[in-house]
């Protein structure tokens, strides 16, 4: 007959520390995986019938607004931010994880209003939406893009609760740092699809 204690060495609980993510909640890991493969393929397909449109005669190129430039650096610092507080959630420092988060909000927000920016600046020269071809695709693209945004900071706006500290350290690791962990590769993989949209709209 096994000891309890003997059991306990021989098969880890799932809710033991174990990689990445623990296992009980790996169907979540694999349900952010298809949720990022099907945006993918969205962005993908809009990418391929830009470059298809733009071959046309009535393609008038928009310009490239430098704003674009600071929103970008403010996307990525974003980006950076949730990165440390979700490595300070990691080591239970939960202090620096607040001021990260903080920090990853305020960048995000700040990219948001210039995007804004950049459609009323376009608006205001005369570039609109029904106007031209590229207008089109750059309004949806952007647009597409803040969309999913909107959704991550919601995502980080439901985690206010896990930033603060507990008694439990296994709940920690698991519940809290799990959550963090999605929620930041979400956020990593849309900086990502920001600069292929950025780049398309350098280089055309």
């Amino acid at each position: 007959m096994v000891e309890p204690s003997a059991r306990s060495l021989e098969e880890p609980s799932q809710l033991h520390w174990q990689g990445p993510f623990p296992v009980k909640h790996r169907q979540y890991t694999i349900a952010l995986a298809f949720l990022l493969v099907v945006i993918s393929v969205l962005f993908a397909l809009f990418a391929i019938a830009y470059h298809m449109r733009m071959m046309l005669g009535d393609w008038i190129a928009l310009p490239d607004p430098w704003q674009l430039w600071p929103n970008t650096a403010m996307l990525l610092i974003s980006s950076i931010a949730f990165e440390i507080a979700n490595r300070a959630l990691r080591k239970q420092q939960f202090n620096r994880c607040r001021s990260a988060w903080l920090v990853g909000q305020l960048c995000a927000w700040t990219f948001l209003c210039g995007q804004l920016w950049v459609w009323q600046l376009l608006r205001d020269q005369g570039y609109y939406l029904a106007s031209n071809p590229a207008n089109s695709f750059f309004y949806l693209l952007t647009g597409l893009h803040a969309a999913h945004l909107l959704v991550g900071l919601a995502l980080w706006l439901s985690s206010v609760g896990l930033l603060r500290s507990v008694d439990n350290v296994t709940h920690a690791l698991t519940a809290k740092h799990h959550r963090f962990g999605l929620y930041t590769i979400y956020w990593h993989y849309l900086f990502i699809v920001w600069l292929g949209i950025f780049v398309l709209f350098l280089t055309s």
